[in-house]
């Protein structure tokens, strides 16, 4: 699997899963889940996705660029 599939699957998928997760079990510790007590955490979840989003989007080329130059210097290595 590529580099930049392996970052935005982590971004895309495993971030957020950890972080509905640690909310649930935080809120079923307390005594107070429900499923509102769940709902509140999608509003977080949106700005997450924006902002993560929105770096990505500014951030592509110099990332792409970097992983350029890492495969190069581990391809001179080997």
């Amino acid at each position: 699997m590529k580099v930049k599939k392996k970052i935005y699957a982590v971004q895309l998928i495993l971030i957020p899963f950890a972080f509905l997760l640690v909310h649930i079990t935080m809120e079923w510790f307390q005594g107070t889940l429900s499923m509102e007590s769940v709902s509140g955490i999608f509003p977080i979840l949106v700005i997450f996705f924006f902002v993560t989003n929105t770096a990505w989007f500014l951030m592509e080329e110099k990332l792409s660029a970097a992983i350029a130059r890492d495969e190069e210097r581990i391809g001179n290595q080997r």
